[in-house]
This record gives structure tokens, C-alpha cells and sequence, in this order.
């Protein structure tokens, strides 16, 4: 018991690394798969995933987001009803009790 105790206390000091082998996979023209792997050292134990996406759109340049957080047993991510002839920025980030990683992004 106390050394999980010293294992919560230290994850919610320390940011964990970031998620690596980040990918996104199975590109269709309205989905796109996000995967990644644990961090080499989440510094604690890892609460959850942060799964999100920036979207740039044609013609106005505005930009939308969306985002999700996922299970500590999550490794990828689906995302649907994406647009057509749109620019995307995926990321994952880890979160370890409060504290949250850089995120990884991809395009």
C-alpha cells in the first residue's frame, strides 16, 4: 500500500513522456486511424489518452477541433466523418492523474 501511495504522489508531480510510434493508418476519405504505443516512462501510473484533432477548413481558413479522452487500455482511435480535401493534425497525449505529456501529432 505505501508504495503505490509513493507511485500516485510521484505521477502527480512528474509529466509523464509522451505516447511514441504514433501513426496515423487506414486513411479513407471520411476516417482515419490514430495509434501509439505507452510512453517508455509514463512516470506514474497512466490515468488516460487524449485523443484529438485540429481541422483547417478550405476556402475560410478557419479552424475546428475535436477531442476525446480514451482508457489507460486504449491504443487507437477511429476518427469518422471526416471531410474530404481537408487538412487534419492528430495528436495523442498521455495524462497521468493530473498531470498531461506533450502531445504527438501527426498529419
Amino acid at each position: 500500500t505505501f508504495f503505490i501511495m509513493l507511485i500516485y504522489l510521484f505521477s502527480l508531480n512528474v509529466a509523464p513522456d509522451p505516447p511514441i510510434e504514433v501513426v496515423i493508418s487506414m486513411v479513407t476519405s471520411t476516417t482515419a486511424t490514430l495509434s501509439w504505443q505507452a510512453p517508455l516512462d509514463p512516470q506514474g501510473i497512466i490515468a488516460s489518452y487524449n485523443v484529438s484533432y485540429n481541422q483547417t477548413i478550405p476556402c475560410s481558413g478557419n479552424v475546428s477541433s475535436f477531442e476525446i479522452m480514451l482508457t489507460r487500455d486504449d491504443f487507437t482511435y477511429t476518427f469518422v466523418d471526416l471531410e474530404e480535401a481537408t487538412n487534419y493534425v492528430f495528436s495523442v497525449m498521455v495524462m497521468n492523474g493530473v498531470r498531461e505529456s506533450e502531445a504527438v501529432s501527426v498529419t
